[in-house]
């Protein structure tokens, strides 16, 4: 992952260490990038010992994990899968279980600051539950879902919220987008053509899979709560979650929640046209069909099991006249058990991001004192815009080339959607080399 490497190099020219006392905990996918991520991480200065990642129910990766252990880093076994629970019960009780251990190391550190990072809001609020007396804490959100959880709200300090930042929302939609469909079309057959596709959850991988599908030519039908990016799709638009149910052949999840709680009212009233349906999550959670998958759990074999998590099962079964398959995952794992969700050098982009935030919540952390910015802020806009420069190169692009590199006032804008536009200056640990001056960017001026 060269632009990781360029990052570290970078900020250790610019003597910049985390101090001995720095602890990071937090959620990850426990893939083959996690790894690139506690490398850069101890490059900069935080003791393994000191770290402790949990991995998703559904997304941890057994020799992964073995990997981040030989390095020192505390980690959760795999569990066992149980495909009748919701994974984000299953989430909280893993880190219920790392919690104890990083408290525990936490007293032999003494002074420390804790950094939280986070993949979905449950490190997040759960951490905040352990805080029963202030200290240097500070945290980073890398997707919209975490800040929908209902304790984010009482998180009691800044957030960098990285799945906002300009970056990663207008270059990591097509390479999940590229993985996700090359995963899925194994599963329908290795086609589109011919099928009624349809996508529940219009953010930014929705309205990326959905102009691509669009661009093919797919029949598709889409839908969102929000009337905004409806209006995008408004030839392929459906009134409800229920239309595109009766319409599709193959259903996209994208929201981030379970799509299917509300399905059943509509579906025992107006029933559901006849056909073999095919779910696929892609949500970075796996309860996008939790409620349909518990009633189509209740009339099989698999409630009481438990699965390794390269044994999980897809799970099919009949309702309303109709044959349902759901795949065995949510994105990024996404059927195959893979280490890899993305090629590595496609989603170096996210792993550096994800180092700039932590860099950035550090400082925050250092500050407890003056806290101004408690709640989501901003990804650094300078360390945004280098990072852009770089990553545009090597995500995936068409005949037009890459996508040109926005400028800080576009870059501004793209991010403060959901954060908070005054906070968008916050460090000078990228001051100097994110300066706006001529480079070459492999091979290129």
């Amino acid at each position: 992952m060269p632009i990781v490497a360029e990052l570290v190099k970078n900020l250790r020219e610019q003597r910049f260490h985390f101090g001995a006392n720095v602890m990071l905990f937090g959620v990850q996918h426990i893939m083959a990038q996690t790894l690139g991520l506690t490398s850069a991480l101890r490059s900069l200065g935080i003791a393994p010992e000191n770290i402790a990642l949990c991995g998703k129910p559904y997304s941890t990766h057994g020799g992964t994990v073995e990997a981040l252990r030989r390095d020192g880093v505390m980690t959760v076994t795999a569990r066992r899968y149980r495909c009748d629970r919701l994974q984000s019960d299953q989430q909280i009780e893993d880190l219920n279980a790392l919690s104890e251990a990083f408290l525990q190391r936490r007293q032999l550190v003494g002074d420390s600051i804790v950094l939280v990072l986070d993949d979905g809001g449950h490190a997040l609020t759960r951490f905040n539950q352990l805080t029963t007396s202030p200290y240097r804490i500070a945290g980073v959100e890398q997707t919209a879902s975490g800040f929908w959880q209902p304790g984010f709200r009482e998180v009691p300090f800044p957030v960098v919220d990285v799945g906002a930042s300009a970056c990663k929302r207008l270059l990591e939609p097509d390479l999940i987008v590229d993985a996700a469909m090359a995963r899925a079309l194994n599963a329908i057959e290795g086609r589109t053509k011919g099928l009624r596709l349809g996508i529940i959850g219009l953010g930014y991988l929705g309205t990326a899979l959905a102009s691509r599908l669009e661009a093919e030519g797919a029949e598709l039908s889409v839908f969102d709560r929000r009337p905004s990016p409806m209006k995008r799709f408004k030839r392929h638009a459906a009134e409800s979650i229920h239309s595109v149910f009766d319409r599709s052949d193959v259903i996209f999840g994208c929201a981030g929640l379970d799509v299917t709680a509300g399905l059943f009212d509509e579906c025992n009233l107006r029933g559901l046209t006849t056909r073999q349906r095919t779910l696929i999550s892609l949500s970075s959670g796996d309860d996008e069909f939790f409620s349909l998958k518990s009633a189509l759990l209740s009339n099989g074999n698999y409630a009481s099991g438990t699965y390794e998590v390269d044994d999980i099962p897809d799970i099919c079964g009949d309702l309303w006249g109709s044959s349902f398959r759901i795949l065995r995952n949510g994105f990024p794992v996404n059927f195959d058990n893979s280490a890899e969700s993305v090629p590595l050098e496609h989603i170096q982009g996210t792993v550096a991001a994800l180092v700039i935030a932590i860099c950035q919540t550090y400082k925050y952390a250092m500050t407890i004192g003056d806290r101004p910015n408690i709640g989501r802020v901003m990804l650094d806009v300078r360390a945004q815009r280098w990072l852009f420069k770089r990553w545009r190169w090597v995500v995936p692009h068409g005949e037009g080339g890459p996508p040109s590199t926005p400028d800080v006032t576009s870059i501004v804008r793209y991010s403060s959607l959901r954060t908070r536009p005054k906070s968008r200056n916050y460090s000078d640990h990228f001051a100097r080399w994110t300066s706006e001056k001529p480079h070459f960017e492999h091979g290129r001026k």
